[in-house]
Order: structure tokens, then sequence, then C-alpha cells
């Protein structure tokens, strides 16, 4: 005779009450038996558990039951062998398990409890992450692993530094396996396992993020073998073995030395998890947005975007949209200065919440933006809203409309005009205009279109001059871009950084772009004490002209970078033409470069003023030199870049970037101070000529004697100097 269908009694949701399961201890094949009992959550008299992560499998294919007392409930064939597994000989097992202790009909019971699922694994007293089934070769590679975390533990250094009490450990259990053929097979057998563990569809389910996220302690399981997380995220590294970055994120956030260390210790917020994780799979696609609630830092300190079932999939989208660009003040200046944002900015602009006034890090509202960069579409949408400040002064101390009529932007300064609260004032004693935008270009096949770089603040960096301030420099000169180039896919998947010396511009790429592979060709160390490298950005240290080598494949990168290589090529056009071969069609290269050769304003100024004495020099010498490029004007390297086979050529300008305080505004002054500090701190640039240029026609004392004068000049506001 069968057993009724079990039936959940309500839970009380006006409180913190959760379902534990308890599993009667039993033997072999005996049949599951069980009982769910009411537990208060974070209660002291709150019972305690162990918190099941595992796969549903297919949700509507229940071919297996077990027994809630007298009744009968029907569970999926994985969750049925974990029960098996986990059950004990004994004694009684507590367990929660989201299937059975959640009723999954009830539509105001499940939000509540997935609202509370982060609190549920945190307050476990262990979480059991439930793999599968095991085979002869899985059960090999778990054996290897339980020995090394037995060997670990014993280690005197094991409560100092875990990873390199694991790394001793490995390197002499590797060394008592080494030899034989027999040996080598039972390896690759490990390896090839452990590649298949990473392939199940445990690591591809959105939920178990939160779950291992959460856990204060945590256990792998796999068949009838258990090892500690702690150990199991080490060992791709200590095998040599790449995961693939969607499950080494995973592995980054489970309880282990990982975790300390990667980005998962950084608070990550909304944006940075649907960007890591968007490989990750789920029954109903909200959950791949409700399983990021409980463990996005930006959702936890305002209680924002609550799971609600009841909400149709593309108002969820909207909403995460919406919170994930603008939080809960609404920040809308992310879209302002992208032409192809218009879509999103008018449905942003739908909630009455969006504060169209907020200010970005530079200062510019959201009008600013759109009024320097010509984006009629975007000011159009944001005039009609009646709260609109249209005489916001931004960082280039401008109103929205002295930003339209001094970048010549007719069309959104006539839009302004028609205003009546616009106040016009005298902007004629505004010396600079524009900002820069490197030169950059495409191969042939690129799609009209492409959606824009993501907007990047600068840093407040400590330390200057150095890496940092040129980083910052760049950024500023940018305004915020990491780039400009409107690569034609949402996700680069391959990019080359060519030149930036210490790569803290590949670091920032790579950590916006988690699942590219950055590859740094870097002609100085990179310096990592400041910022931890991402693991999908592999830096090498060689020099510019060895950095070519990574040009030899076709078709290979969607993204080529090159900044700030002072000359260190000899053949500039060679490197444009292996740029333009090995990037896929509608690929980017974009070149950004300061010139050594230094301006001042001063058209009066006299033949003997120094900057003009340098100049004449460093011509003199460059002209000379194996890499005249050195002070190519603009147009010079844009015949460089057609020459490659370079098609399109949008946005090539040059700026002026003040040496000294110079600029009418705080961010030019910033941008002026930090060039200065950088220029006045290369004392060393001197002997780079030498070593660059023909020595014969050089004069050593003379060249370290004029650069000194050169950076003693810096000042004298007498010239205003600049680079470009």
């Amino acid at each position: 005779m069968d057993l009724p269908l079990y039936t959940y009694q309500p839970l009380d949701l006006a409180t913190n009450t959760i379902r534990i399961l308890r599993i009667f201890k039993g033997h072999g094949k005996d049949p599951i038996h069980g009982e769910l009992i009411e537990s208060l959550l974070g209660e002291d008299e709150g019972l305690q558990y162990e918190a099941l992560s595992y796969t549903w499998g297919e949700s509507g294919n229940k071919p297996f039951t077990i027994e809630l007392g007298d009744k009968r409930k029907h569970v999926t064939e994985n969750l049925y062998e974990a029960l098996h597994q986990l059950r004990r000989a004994d004694k009684d097992r507590w367990l929660w398990v989201d299937s059975i202790c959640i009723d999954q009909e009830n539509s105001d019971e499940k939000p509540h409890q997935v609202s509370h699922l982060r609190h549920i694994y945190d307050q476990a007293d262990r979480v059991l992450v439930w793999l599968g089934s095991s085979t002869d070769d899985t059960d090999l590679l778990m054996d290897l692993m339980v020995e090394l975390d037995t060997r670990a533990r014993k280690n005197i250094k094991y409560r100092k530094d875990e990873s390199t009490a694991w790394l001793e450990e490995w390197v002499a259990l590797s060394s008592s396996n080494e030899g034989g053929q027999m040996q080598n097979e039972l390896n690759n057998r490990r390896r090839d396992a452990l590649g298949e563990i990473f392939a199940r569809a445990w690591f591809r389910r959105v939920w178990i993020l939160q779950e291992v996220f959460c856990a204060k302690r945590a256990s792998v399981i796999c068949g009838r073998k258990t090892v500690p997380t702690e150990t199991f995220v080490m060992m791709p590294r200590l095998m040599s073995i790449n995961p693939g970055i969607h499950v080494q994120s995973v592995l980054d956030i489970m309880l282990g030395c990982l975790r300390r260390h990667s980005w998962r210790s950084q608070e990550p917020d909304l944006q940075t998890l649907l960007r890591r994780f968007r490989a990750s799979e789920a029954t109903d696609p909200r959950d791949k947005i409700y399983a990021l609630l409980g463990i996005s830092s930006d959702i936890l300190a305002n209680g924002a975007l609550r799971p609600d079932y009841s909400v149709p999939l593309k108002q969820v989208i909207q909403d995460a949209i919406r919170f994930s660009n603008f939080p809960p003040t609404g920040n809308s200046t992310a879209f302002a200065d992208k032409p192809r944002s218009v879509h999103a900015m008018r449905m942003i602009l739908d909630y009455d919440g969006v504060n169209v006034n907020i200010t970005d890090s530079f200062g510019d509202t959201p009008l600013n933006i759109a009024a320097r960069t010509g984006n009629s579409f975007m000011a159009n949408a944001l005039l009609k809203r009646h709260e609109i400040d249209v005489n916001h002064i931004g960082c280039e101390m401008q109103t929205p409309l002295e930003e339209a009529e001094l970048n010549r932007h007719t069309e959104v300064a006539a839009q302004l005009r028609q205003r009546r609260d616009v106040v016009a004032r005298d902007v004629s004693d505004i010396a600079f205009e524009g900002t820069q935008s490197p030169t950059h270009a495409t191969t042939p096949d690129l799609p009209v279109e492409v959606p824009e770089p993501p907007l990047r603040a600068p840093k407040p960096w400590e330390y200057y001059p150095g890496p940092q301030s040129k980083h910052e420099t760049m950024l500023l000169l940018n305004r915020g871009h990491l780039f400009h180039a409107p690569l034609v896919t949402e996700e680069p998947l391959s990019v080359l950084d060519v030149g930036t010396g210490e790569a803290i511009w590949a670091i920032d790429f790579a950590e916006w772009f988690p699942l590219a592979e950055v590859t740094v060709a870097s002609y100085c160390r990179p310096v990592t004490e400041q910022q931890q490298v991402p693991r999908n950005c592999k830096l090498e240290v060689l020099s510019v002209p060895w950095a070519q080598i990574y040009m030899e494949h076709d078709n290979k990168f969607d993204f080529i970078h090159v900044q700030d290589f002072r000359g260190d090529i000899d053949d500039l056009k060679r490197l444009y033409t292996k740029a333009y071969r090995c990037l896929k069609p509608g690929g980017w290269i974009e070149h950004a470069n300061l010139s050594f050769k230094i301006g001042y304003d001063d058209g009066a100024a006299p033949r003997d003023c120094i900057y003009a004495t340098w100049n004449r020099l460093l011509q003199s010498w460059v002209e000379n030199g194996p890499r005249d490029h050195a002070l190519m004007d603009r147009e010079q390297y844009i015949n460089q870049i057609r020459a490659a086979g370079f098609r399109e050529m949008p946005h090539v300008n040059e700026c002026k970037v003040p040496l000294g305080p110079w600029g009418p505004s705080r961010q030019w002054r910033r941008i002026g101070l930090l060039n200065q500090a950088s220029w006045e701190a290369s004392a060393g640039l001197a002997m780079y000529y030498s070593d660059y240029y023909d020595s014969s026609r050089i004069n050593h004392k003379e060249l370290r004697r004029l650069f000194a004068t050169v950076r003693k000049s810096l000042g004298d506001p007498t010239y205003y100097p600049h680079r470009t």
C-alpha cells in the first residue's frame, strides 16, 4: 500500500522559522526515513544542522521517494543518492535541504525562505558539497587529497601559512610517488578525474555560489569520499591544471586560503557577481539574479531587490540593470556619454527614484557629460525631467551650455538655450579645450552597432610619481575610461597589452572583464604590491620588441592596447602590421602616448627659452637615431596605421597635457601636478636617451645638465609648458 504524499504545514512568515530534515540512522539500501522539524534560525534554542549543497537534476523527474513520518516525498535521483551516502549508521543526522525543507509550491513561503538562504548556510555547522557518485579515478584523486590534507595539517607551518604547508607536503608527496610507468598512469588518471569533476553540473548551478560563499566550514563529497574544501581548492594549482575562469571563480569563493586573497575578499557587488558568474545555470532564469542577492555587498547594504517569484522575468532583469548601474541613490551618470545607450537611459528615467543631478567621481552630472560628448539624444531625455539642474558647474568649471559650445556641439547647445533657466556666462578665459582620445583603429569587418566601454573612475593613489600616477594621469585625460575603442564584443575574450610598463592598466582591465584572457607584454617588472593580479591576467616581463612574439598568430586578439612605450620599438609600422594580422575581424588596436617634446603657450617665447632648446636638441637626436617615430605627430601616426591596413580612423585627437598646475579646473590642475611630478622624478631619463640614440652625437654631461635645467624650470609658469 502506497503512503499518501507529504503535505507541508505553513510556516510563520513573521519569524525566522525554517524546517530541518532529520534523517534517521540506517544501513545500506534501507529506505530513507526521516521527519521535518521547525526551528528558529539564529536563536540559541535552534537546532544544530548541516546544509547540503547539490544539484537538483531534472526538477520534473522525481522517480525516487523518501518517507517523512507516515507519508512519502518525491525526490530526484541525485538527491536520493546523496541522502543514502550521508545517512549515518549509528546516529541520526540533521540536514537542511532546500527542495525538502522549503515548500516549493507555496508562492509566499518560497521567496521568504530564499531571502534567508545566506543566514541558513552561514549558520550551518558545516556545508556539505555533494558532487555526485564516484568512479575509480575520482576515488584515486580523493584518496590523494585526503592524504595531502592529513599531512598538511600536521605541518608546523599550517597555522601560519596553509598554502606553504600544502605546497611543502605536495612536493614531498609527489617525490615519494615519482618513478615508473604505473605511477605516471596513476597521476594522469588523477588529473583527468579532477577535470571530470570540474565539468560536473554542480559547478554550473547558480545557487551553489551563495551556499559555499557563506560557509564557515565545508567539505567536498564525491561518492563515499570526503575532503575539506581547504584542500580541494588548492588542487588545480598544485597539479598545474587550469580549471577555466568560471570554475576558478567558484573555487575562489569556497572556504580556503584562496578566498582570503582573491577578488572574493573585496566584498563584490551585484554587477561584479553577474559578470563573473554569467555562465551559471538555473532552472528558473530569475534565479540567475536572485541567487546572487544574498552575497552582493551593495544589496546587503540597503536591502533592495528582494526575491519575488510573482514578478515576470523581464521586470526582474530591468530591476537588476537599474540597481547595478544606478544604485538606490539613482546614479544616472554611467550612460550619459554613451550614444547607443539611449533606450537604457530612458528606461532608467522612467523610475521616479532616479536622481538625474547626481555627480560622478569628477563632479559631473549626466547633463554635463552629455553636453561635453555631444550626446543630443541623452541631453533631450534629461532635459524632459523638470528637476534637472541645467547650470551645474562640472569638473572643468563649466556649465552644460558652456561644455556644449566650447566643444562645438551645436545641437545640444540649441537644446539647452531653449530652457529659460539656463544661465549664459563668459567663458573666454578657459585655456584648455577637449579631452584626450587616444589613437585607435579597426580591422575592415567592423559592424556599425557596437557597445561602448564601461566608465571607470580613477583611483586615489597615495604614492607618486611612479606607475600609479601615470595610470591616474591617463584615466583623468580619458575621463575615467580605461579605453576608447568601441569593442565589437561585449566581453572581449583575448586582449594584449603592450608597453604599459607596470601592468596596472591590464590589471584593471582584467578585473572589469573576468572572462577575458589579458596578456601583458611589459618592459619592466609589474608592480603588484598595491593591487593583486587577477587570475585572467598573464604577466610577461619582456622588452617591447620581444612582445611582438605574441603577434605571430592570425586572428588571435579582440583588442590590442599600446601605451607609453616611449620609442622602444625600432619599426612602428611593423608593429602595426603585425597587430593588424593578429587581430580578429572587427578587432581594435588603441595607441596612447605622451610626447617627450615640451610645448609652451607663449608663441613669442625667445629662441633661447629652455624648452625651445630642449626640443631642438631632442629633435636632432631622434632624427639621427633608430627610433625616429618617437616625435611623430598625429598625421604621421595615422599614415603609419593606414599603411598597415586599418580602415576605420575615428576619434583621433591631440590635447595639451599641462606640465604643472596651469589648467582652469581641478581636474586639469591634478593632471598637471602628476605630469610635473613624474617628469621631475625622471632623473634617469637622460641616460635613456644615451642608450637609445647615437651616443657619438650626444654629450652625456650636456644632456644631464640640460635635463636638470628643464626639470628645474617646470615650476616657472611664464610659458605654461605642456606635452601632447
